[in-house]
């Protein structure tokens, strides 16, 4: 069973999301305040036991758990061939906006606007972009 009742005070574990003021209401960043589950706590702990830090590339078993989510919330299955995986949603934009777009085109941001987004087509680009 999973605890969603109570809450761990983050602020001053060098969290950016309660790095702010006191009173402060850090909705800007998807961040939990709960702890972890269980089950991933112990996959995490069976790699840290291994004792190798390497690059990895995920199993067929994690796009598959997506495709499943998304059949299970949207009532869509997507084909897993059309999936890739990423860092992070900020990565994922940047890499997008920089391969379909050029310096100095227009960009639609909708909302939630992240400022990482919003700079993102306003940086020149290394040559090989």
């Amino acid at each position: 069973m999973y605890d969603f009742e109570n809450t761990i005070d983050r602020r001053h574990t060098d969290s950016i999301k309660w790095s702010g003021a006191a009173t402060d209401l850090p909705m800007w960043i998807a961040d939990m305040d709960f702890k972890t589950a269980p089950e991933i706590q112990q996959a995490m702990r069976a790699k840290i036991d291994q004792g190798i830090f390497g690059y990895e590339e995920p199993h067929a078993d994690y796009f598959n758990a997506v495709a499943d989510w998304y059949a299970t919330e949207h009532n869509a299955r997507p084909d897993t061939d059309w999936m890739i995986f990423t860092t992070g949603v900020i990565p994922a934009i940047s890499a997008t906006v920089r391969r379909v777009s050029n310096v100095g085109d227009n960009v639609v941001v909708t909302a939630p606007r992240l400022q990482h987004v919003l700079q993102l087509n306003r940086k020149q680009r290394p040559a090989h972009a």
